[in-house]
């Protein structure tokens, strides 16, 4: 016999999210108020063929559920991929995106009527080329967006515009011919910008970029430059967070040497203007064979003010492929505190990613990606391969259970699991690195389910929406061949 009195509240969340398209994947967040989150996502239509893609914004109530999603018609082939910002601007979201002819797109979204408005950029230098621009907001009307240009002499710049309207113009030369990419911008809060990003100098058979961060009057003086030292080639700049003393700032980076297993784990820095690198860390996970890279795409002053918080994914488990989203925390020293990973997907080569992570007004954090499986055959009847991740955690990257509700312990290991009963989703959470498989199986012992984990601080989700009513078990087994079993009740 089971009981069915199912939870009803829970302190924050992981959901996989169809925002009403074949396909997407969530690229920036914004907390419009305390009640209501926007997200900027890629929505693929496959009826019109898989690459027609346009850009959705999307609202969210605080518990991650879709309330409206807004589609703008006039974007197609546009993305966000990399700059991974969001601003207000009195009612409305701003949002600054590439098109598939190279140029810049100003998107306007009014959550209150879901009116989009898609303006091109026609003040942009005529023989500019853009690649992965990124954008800043100096004031409620006021925004300074980087172009990057791929045509020689390779040079970039720095447009300032009031009202989308552009203003200044300010050309960024890199050294020698180098060709100019992966640039990023913020504001100082100083009437000052800083542009992060890498040179890259082509040889044969060598791709060599290094990184640089240069800080810029809105009138277009160069105020200071830093290249970092030849120890640092091939990483690329992620995120820059200045400090409020104006003279330090901490950014975080990915290496890659766009060579299949040739990679290391993503950096946290602290940089002086006068001394350089004050302190370096690593951060994250990396699986040596991995294809991809890790990325640490964001970074905040803690809510508690005690510390930085980054977010982003890194390559972890079984495959090349395999992906998983992670928040955590670094201290004003430079100490690594904590860091915790989130997957909703466990299938081989499956993919879970953080790509925008916010502050919100309740303390906690809310980030946005996205959550593929790792091929067809693993993808659930009915759902989208690929869907938006969206994520709400507290202070701490915990996602609580339900108050209302039980939280089960394991006696043996580091695991729990919540809640209970459960009608659709189940939250796994494992809270030390061991190597731990899980199967789940029904009363008569049918396999059901399995997959394993090796990380710590680890949530794991399982959709038991398909189960019928009844008990279950969650079965842990160590490398050493130990066993424990967790019973859960499915109802509906």
């Amino acid at each position: 016999m089971f009981s069915c009195q199912l939870g009803i509240t829970q302190e924050g969340f992981m959901k996989s999210i169809d925002p009403g398209t074949d396909l997407s994947y969530g690229q920036c967040i914004i907390e419009y108020n305390q009640d209501t989150l926007i997200g900027l996502s890629n929505c693929f239509i496959n009826d019109q063929g898989w690459t027609f893609y346009k850009m959705c914004f999307t609202m969210f109530n605080k518990e991650g559920d879709v309330l409206r999603n807004d589609i703008c018609s006039d974007s197609i082939f546009m993305h966000n991929d990399f700059h991974n910002d969001l601003f207000r601007s009195g009612d409305n979201i701003i949002a600054y995106s590439t098109g598939s002819n190279s140029k810049e797109y100003w998107l306007i979204y009014n959550p209150k009527t879901g009116e989009i408005v898609c303006s091109y950029d026609e003040m942009n230098p005529e023989d500019l080329v853009v690649s992965m621009p990124s954008f800043t907001q100096l004031n409620d009307t006021t925004f300074a967006a980087l172009y990057n240009d791929y045509n020689e002499p390779y040079t970039g710049g720095i447009g300032v515009f009031d009202n989308q309207i552009l203003r200044n113009f300010i050309t960024i030369e890199p050294s020698s011919d180098y060709n100019l990419v992966n640039i990023k911008i913020v504001d100082t809060h100083n009437n000052t910008l800083i542009v992060g990003g890498v040179v890259q100098e082509d040889e044969p058979g060598l791709i060599l970029r290094k990184p640089f961060f240069e800080e810029y009057s809105l009138d277009g003086d160069l105020l200071w430059e830093y290249d970092l030292p030849d120890t640092y080639d091939n990483y690329h700049v992620k995120a820059i967070l200045p400090l409020e003393n104006g003279e330090e700032f901490i950014a975080t980076f990915f290496y890659s040497t766009f060579v299949q297993g040739q990679g290391d784990e993503p950096r946290v820095m602290k940089i002086s203007k006068s001394e350089g690198v004050i302190w370096d860390i690593p951060f994250g996970y990396r699986l040596e064979s991995g294809s991809g890279y890790n990325s640490l795409n964001n970074i905040h002053i803690a809510n508690d003010g005690d510390g930085y918080i980054v977010g982003g994914s890194v390559y972890v488990h079984d495959s090349i492929w395999h992906q998983t989203a992670i928040i955590g925390k670094v201290s004003h020293a430079g100490d690594s505190l904590w860091m915790r990973s989130y997957a909703y997907a466990t299938t081989f080569n499956a993919s879970n990613s953080i790509d925008d992570l916010e502050p919100t007004s309740d303390g906690g954090y809310v980030g946005i990606g996205s959550q593929s499986y790792g091929s067809a055959d693993s993808t659930p009847d009915t759902v989208a391969r690929r869907r938006v991740l969206l994520i709400k955690t507290d202070e701490d990257g915990y996602i609580s259970p339900p108050s209302d509700t039980e939280e089960l312990l394991s006696t043996d290991f580091s695991v729990s699991i919540f809640p209970n009963p459960v009608s659709d989703i189940l939250t796994l959470y494992q809270a030390e690195p061991e190597q731990l498989h899980y199967q789940i199986v029904d009363e008569s012992g049918r396999l059901l389910h399995a997959f394993e984990n090796s990380y710590a601080s680890h949530y794991t989700l399982h959709d038991v929406s398909g189960y019928p009513e009844g008990t279950y078990y969650l079965l842990i087994n160590d490398e050493a061949g130990s066993v424990e079993s967790i019973g859960f009740v499915v109802c509906h």
